[in-house]
């Protein structure tokens, strides 16, 4: 399992598994993939965050967004690090992270992120990328919730105890890309190894 192209194999089984959403049997590969790539490329390699990267997704799969958080949180930090801050796979980690913030319910620091993401896209890759309409159409989900959030609190109650219904859920399609209102934003490019 120390090959570097047992590693790569191993890494695109567990793309296909997710891929799948047969998402238990993807993370137990992805594990081993990260364990691997660490112990033989090291922390820093692109392949180990690229593993990183891919565990983090199959976590917010899984909903278990806490845990994505943490990868994504390293994988953004490592991406910023070694390609800069106007790669696309950095846009991309910082994109994901936004996702995931937004899953938490922490719609402040998402926006945050979709605003740098949106305005990254938009200079590096231009306004008119279907990419680029997709982080704004996020960015304008997240403020919307955060307006139904501020206004679902009656004052007096405890703001844990209040929920916001909403009516169907939203879809909207642009050229090549569907967001569905549960996988909205889920855009993980670029984050698994490619084949030899």
């Amino acid at each position: 399992m120390e090959h570097p192209d047992t590693i790569h194999a191993m890494a695109n089984l567990g793309a296909t598994y997710r891929g799948l959403e047969k998402y238990i049997k993807a993370e137990r590969l992805e594990r081993q993939v990260l364990d691997a790539s660490s112990g033989i490329f090291g922390v820093e390699h692109l392949d180990t965050i690229r593993a990183m990267a891919n565990l983090a997704a199959t976590y917010h799969n899984l909903e278990r967004y806490t845990e994505a958080e943490q990868l994504m949180i390293q994988v953004l930090d490592a991406r910023n690090r070694i390609l800069g801050a106007e790669h696309p796979d950095t846009i991309n980690a910082m994109g994901n992270l936004a996702v995931t913030y937004y899953n938490l319910g922490r719609y402040t620091e998402a926006e945050k992120l979709e605003n740098q993401a949106h305005e990254l896209k938009g200079r590096v890759f231009g306004a008119e990328l279907p990419d680029t309409i997709t982080t704004m159409a996020n960015l304008q989900e997240t403020q919307e919730m955060q307006v139904l959030d501020a206004d679902s609190i009656v004052p007096g109650e405890d703001p844990h105890s209040t929920q916001v219904f909403l009516d169907d859920p939203v879809q909207a399609v642009l050229p090549d890309i569907t967001i569905h209102s549960k996988k909205k934003g889920m855009y993980f490019g670029n984050c698994c190894l490619h084949p030899l």
